[in-house]
């Protein structure tokens, strides 16, 4: 009875240990400009880390509702970097939304860059310099107004350490009398 029972343990604790462990999906963007790839990157660890700063920002620029940004996150499973590359070659290409997804799911295997030449906006062409320059010029900004806030917080506490330390003064020279 003992054997038995040893060998369920020891058949129980080989089946556990064989069993692979979940790994975490890394998500790769793929535009065919490595420069192009990283701002992207960067820009879809920071939507996700602030969901509601994302939709604001997507609704305010590219009029689309709250409601069509979740469903595009969820349904089609698209990561914000992606969702903000499509609104932003549907603006650029002139093409619906729907006809972006609709490539975006056909070819997404292939890259941005391949999604954008079949959307009309091929590589090298002016309106894809445009659209590289766009996407870069939002991330230079968002790095601008971290700076200028860093900045005015440093200023800030500038100002408020003389102030505390006046009223040290003013205590240790009445204490003194």
């Amino acid at each position: 009875m003992k054997k038995l029972i040893m060998l369920m343990l020891v058949l129980s604790l080989t089946m556990v240990f064989a069993i692979p462990l979940p790994t975490k999906v890394v998500f790769k963007v793929n535009t065919g400009d490595k420069e192009l790839d990283v701002t992207l990157s960067q820009f879809n660890v920071e939507a996700n880390l602030s969901i509601k700063t994302f939709n604001t920002e997507m609704t305010t620029n590219y009029k689309v509702t709250e409601k069509k940004l979740d469903m595009l996150r969820v349904k089609s499973r698209m990561q914000p970097s992606e969702i903000y590359m499509a609104l932003e070659l549907s603006k650029t290409s002139g093409k619906p939304m729907g006809d972006v997804i609709i490539s975006y799911r056909k070819n997404k295997d292939k890259g941005w860059g391949n999604i954008a030449k079949g959307l009309g906006v091929k590589p090298g062409s002016k309106e894809f310099k445009a659209l590289k320059k766009k996407i870069r010029k939002r991330e230079m900004i968002k790095k601008e107004k971290k700076l200028q806030k860093k900045e005015k917080k440093q200023i800030k506490n500038k100002l408020e350490k003389p102030k505390k330390n006046k009223m040290k003064n003013k205590k240790e020279s009445k204490g003194k009398k």
